[in-house]
């Protein structure tokens, strides 16, 4: 949600009671989600703040569905366009993990979902299209490519940490909508 910036911006020190319109107070981070659902555009929220009630109004900004997107499924691992809210802010382009499948060669390389995709064999990849043909080729020749992640790091001292791994490309398809190129 994006909210004005004076007066009646949202703070950390402001205390989310209610959203305007719906009657269930709001007493943690999924109840406040779940408000705003029934509200398109522009909402209002009441927050407390220094024991004074006040109204915010802002409009929320969605989020891509995932589904509605093309991606590229192998080993286990469903790459698609990053779609972190601040990406463009941080230069965050490319792919990243959606989702990995429990079991998978994936999984016991240790990928993690939202691991972000750098390269492959050490090369940048940023087209759907020159993804699947990269990870195609290789599960034709029953080889793996080495894929580079750049990882958000759960310490002080770091933004993000780079991992490689090495996997063999198997169970390879495109996800949504697929182009007369990619068959």
């Amino acid at each position: 949600m994006v909210v004005n910036r004076g007066k009646g911006a949202l703070t950390c020190l402001s205390s989310i009671k209610a959203v305007v319109g719906d009657a269930a107070p709001i007493e943690n981070e999924t109840q406040l989600l779940h408000a705003l659902r029934g509200h398109p555009e522009e909402s209002s929220i009441k927050v407390l703040r220094n024991s004074l009630e006040l109204v915010i109004n802002g409009n929320k900004t969605f989020m891509p569905r995932v589904l509605s997107q093309r991606g590229v499924y192998a080993s286990g691992l469903l790459f698609g366009p990053v779609t972190f809210r601040d990406a463009d802010e941080i230069r965050m382009r490319g792919f990243m993990v959606h989702h990995v499948e429990p079991g998978s060669h994936g999984e016991s390389q240790e990928v993690l979902k939202s691991d972000l995709l750098e390269a492959i064999d050490g090369e940048k990849v940023e087209d759907l299209d020159k993804l699947f043909k990269r990870l195609s080729d290789a599960q034709n020749k029953g080889g793996g490519v080495q894929f580079t992640f750049k990882r958000v790091s759960d310490n002080n001292y770091t933004m993000f940490s780079y991992i490689q791994r090495t996997l063999t490309i198997s169970d390879l398809r495109v996800i949504g909508p697929v182009l007369a190129n990619l068959k």
